[in-house]
C-alpha cells in the first residue's frame, strides 16, 4: 500500500492549484518538522528562507554517522526532507520564525511557512529528548505544561494582522500544541484560523475539554489517528478520522506507516486494542488522581535520569551495565507506585500480545493461498 513517499513521487511536481492542499501534505510537513534546522535558519523573526535553500544547507553538512541513534521520527523526517527539497510543490515554500527551545523541563520547536496564500504554523512533535516525553505524561495531571505556554506565545508572536488563511498543525505532542495554542491565542488570530490539524497527538484534560474556548475552535479541528493508536487516544477528544497502518500499538504512531490512496488517507476503524487502551488510561487517571499521577511520573523519569538517561539515544545505546543500574534503582518505588507500574505493564503486555496476534491472523490466509515453488 502507498505511503507519504509515494505521494511525494506522484504529486511532488504538482502546484497547489492542480492538487489542492490535503491530509497527506500535512503528514509530509509534520514529518519534516522533526529535522533540526536551527543552525541554518535566519535569526530575525520574519526573515524568510525557502525550503529548497534550507534543505540544501542541511544536506551539505549532513553526516550519516551523526544520526546513528536517531528515533524513527528523525529518520523519516530526514528522508522526507530529502524527498521534497527539489520538488516544485514544496521547494519554494517560505519558512520563517523557526524557534527551538530545549532543556530539562521542556522540548519545543515550531516554524511558520508561507505558500499559496496560507500562513501555516507547524509544531514539532516529541523528539529524542526525555524532557519532551515527560511533558507528554505531565499532560495527564497538569495544564498548562511549559510547551503549552511556549506554543501560545509563539502563535501570538508569529501571526500578523495581514495573515488571513491560517492553518495550525502538528504530529504527536505537536498536534496537542496546535490544538491548545489555537484555543488560547489572541481573539483576532483565533477568528482567522481556518483549520487545526492534530495528527495522533493527545487530546485535552476534562476541565479544558468542557470549556467555551474548546467549543469555539472544535468545528475547525481535524484529528487523525492510526487504527492502533496509543498517543492519539490519550485524554479526551471528539470524533477523529482513523487511518490504516500495518503496524501495531506505538509503532503505528510513525507517519510513514500510514496508508494512503492518491490524495487521501485509507480510512478504517479503531482497533480493539486502542479502544481498550483509551478506556484503561481514562480509568487509570481517574482512579489514581492528579496527585498520584504526578508522583508516578516524577519517580519514573527521576529514575531514568539517575541512570544517566536524558534522551532516547541513551536508551538505544545503553550498555548492559546501564540497564542493570536502572533495574537496581527501581527498588526505590514505594508500594503504591510499584502497584501502578505493575498494573500498567500487565495491561500493556497482555493487550500488546493480543494486538500483535490479531495482526498476524490477517496474514495467515494469504500465506496458505501461496503455492510452494520447488
Amino acid at each position: 500500500m502507498a505511503n507519504l513517499y509515494d505521494y511525494i513521487k506522484q504529486y511532488g511536481n504538482d502546484d497547489f492549484d492542480k492538487t489542492p492542499l490535503n491530509d497527506i501534505d500535512h503528514m509530509v510537513f509534520c514529518s519534516m518538522a522533526y529535522v533540526d534546522l536551527k543552525q541554518y535558519m535566519p535569526k530575525k523573526r520574519f526573515e524568510t528562507i525557502t525550503l529548497g535553500e534550507v534543505s540544501k544547507k542541511y544536506f551539505d553538512n549532513y553526516k550519516k554517522k551523526d544520526h546513528k541513534y536517531n528515533i524513527s521520527a528523525h529518520v523519516h523526517g530526514i528522508k522526507t526532507l530529502k524527498a521534497i527539497k527539489s520538488k516544485k510543490r514544496y521547494k519554494n515554500i517560505e519558512i520563517y520564525n523557526y524557534r527551538s527551545k530545549e532543556n530539562d523541563s521542556k522540548q519545543f520547536c515550531a516554524m511558520t511557512m508561507r505558500f499559496h496564500g496560507y500562513t501555516y504554523v507547524l509544531f514539532e512533535g516529541t523528539n529524542h529528548l526525555l524532557s519532551g516525553w515527560e511533558e507528554d505524561f505531565k499532560m495527564s495531571y497538569s495544564f498548562p505544561v511549559p510547551s503549552h505556554k511556549e506554543a501560545i506565545r509563539y502563535l501570538n508572536r508569529t501571526i500578523k494582522r495581514s495573515d488571513e488563511n491560517i492553518i495550525v498543525c502538528g504530529h504527536s505532542k505537536g498536534g496537542n500544541l496546535a490544538l491548545v495554542s489555537s484555543m488560547y491565542c489572541h481573539e483576532f488570530i483565533k477568528r482567522r484560523i481556518k483549520k487545526i490539524y492534530n495528527l495522533d497527538g493527545p487530546g485535552l484534560r476534562e476541565k479544558q475539554f468542557n470549556t467555551k474556548r474548546y467549543e469555539e475552535i472544535s468545528d475547525r479541528l481535524v484529528t487523525i489517528v492510526p487504527n492502533y493508536s496509543v498517543i492519539g487516544t490519550l485524554l479526551k477528544s471528539d470524533e477523529y478520522k482513523v487511518v490504516k497502518s500495518p503496524r501495531v500499538t506505538i509503532m503505528s504512531h510513525d507517519l510513514a506507516s500510514w496508508e494512503i490512496k492518491g490524495t487521501h488517507i485509507v480510512k478504517t476503524k479503531l482497533s480493539k486494542f486502542s479502544e481498550k487502551f483509551d478506556k484503561y488510561m481514562d480509568d487509570f487517571v481517574k482512579i489514581n488522581g492528579d496527585k498520584m499521577m504526578k508522583k508516578y511520573v516524577k519517580v519514573i523519569f527521576g529514575l531514568l535520569r539517575q541512570a544517566g538517561i536524558d534522551s532516547l539515544e541513551k536508551i538505544n545505546a545503553a550498555k548492559l551495565r546501564g540497564t542493570i543500574k536502572l533495574i537496581k534503582i527501581t527498588t526505590e518505588f514505594d508500594d503504591d507506585t510499584k502497584k501502578m507500574a505493575i498494573d500498567f505493564m500487565n495491561f500493556m503486555l497482555k493487550n500488546y500480545s493480543m494486538a500483535a496476534y490479531d495482526k498476524v491472523k490477517t496474514w495467515i490466509p494469504k500465506v496458505k493461498k501461496e503455492k510452494v515453488k520447488v
